[in-house]
């Protein structure tokens, strides 16, 4: 085998690999958040926000994503606007790059097979309530933000708790691995 015949099929290779991932972030194709080569590549082409489980919520001020890094910070902090970061999951290492943004950083350590205590969730909806553009995050952007918005879009915008359920799954969250959760929804919010 040639040396330019082993160049020549890596780069088909890479340029096949960054296709798909491309085609894969922007289609939802691949399961995100993404890790390694293709957060790489989705930074590569462009499309950032897919490998981190990213969207906007409601009026757009807030947003929701899997665990940022210190780049994803300055990315949302610059096209965002971001001002606050709600951590579900304690301290990460990117908060300290968001304190040297001037980015306020709120942490709760939640469990993504119970829900959180009621006055934290609270505390954290009335952090929503507040315009300025703020980040929820927990390690996939599965569960604990799946949870965080659910209550959100049913108390503060009206949805059913179906619909919300369904915008949970439209994010990777699978509710067979968290009965216990979804009958304390039901509970909490199954009269709206």
């Amino acid at each position: 085998m040639t040396l330019r015949r082993v160049w020549t099929g890596g780069l088909a290779l890479v340029a096949v690999a960054v296709l798909v991932a491309w085609g894969g972030s922007h289609y939802r194709l691949f399961r995100p958040p993404y890790h390694g080569l293709g957060k790489e590549i989705a930074w590569l082409v462009g499309e950032p926000e897919a490998a981190y489980n990213f969207d906007t919520v409601g009026p757009g001020h807030i947003l929701r994503s899997s665990l940022p890094d210190a780049r994803f910070v300055q990315h949302l902090r610059d096209e965002y606007g971001l001002q606050r970061i709600i951590s579900l999951i304690g301290e990460t290492e990117a908060h300290a790059t968001a304190r040297a943004l001037g980015i306020e950083v709120t942490t709760y350590e939640w469990s993504a097979d119970h829900l959180p205590p009621q006055n934290e969730l609270q505390a954290v909806l009335e952090l929503l309530d507040e315009t300025a553009p703020v980040l929820v995050h927990c390690k996939g952007g599965l569960d604990r933000t799946g949870y965080t918005m659910a209550f959100y879009r049913v108390t503060r915008e009206g949805w059913t708790l179906e619909d919300a359920r369904r915008e949970m799954t439209s994010y990777w969250h699978v509710p067979e691995r968290h009965p216990g959760v979804h009958a304390g929804l039901r509970d909490a919010l199954g009269a709206r």
